[in-house]
């Protein structure tokens, strides 16, 4: 009897290969069925962090705009958020360079790819976030265009989202 159960310790030393082979096909199984899942998320994820970003752009906006009227400065007067100067156009935080919008909102170019473009009375315009991880990054952005006339107050900043391709 001791013999026994000498011989069936022995054989019960490790698992089969079959054990092994049906145990990284059950986890192939899972990894197939969850990636996918996995991979949508990211893309609403990045759709979430643009959203993000379009509340914090309409947020600074409508601080600094209260600000300047706060202040009663003319519509390109500066003003202090958060210890930072912000360049203002219309009553609206600018869009060109680092110490607008951009500044105001707390985008950085770290995690944003920042694109300048439009022109009116020979400045630029437009200012756009794009989400540096998106597989198109045109389609996964948000866009801050001040009026053409800094001079003019009144009109506001069109601030705008795609999230139509941020897989």
């Amino acid at each position: 009897m001791l013999l026994e159960i000498d011989a069936m310790r022995k054989r019960q030393a490790g698992f089969t290969l079959i054990e092994l082979v049906v145990v990284i096909v059950i986890l192939g199984i899972l990894a197939a069925t969850a990636m996918p899942r996995f991979m949508d998320m990211q893309k609403d994820a990045r759709k979430a962090t643009m959203q993000g970003v379009l509340g914090s752009v309409r947020g600074a906006a409508a601080i600094a705009h209260s600000g300047q009227l706060a202040a009663q400065g003319g519509p390109t007067a500066p003003v202090k958020m958060e210890g930072e100067t912000i360049t203002m156009c219309g009553t609206y935080p600018d869009s060109v360079g680092a110490s607008g919008i951009l500044l105001a909102a707390g985008i950085d170019n770290t995690q944003y790819t920042v694109v300048a473009g439009g022109t009116g009375a020979s400045k630029l315009t437009t200012i756009t976030a794009q989400n540096v991880t998106a597989a198109n990054a045109a389609n996964c952005r948000v866009s801050y265009t001040t009026p053409a006339d800094c001079a003019a107050t009144g009109t506001a900043p069109t601030i705008t989202i795609d999230v139509s391709n941020c897989g």
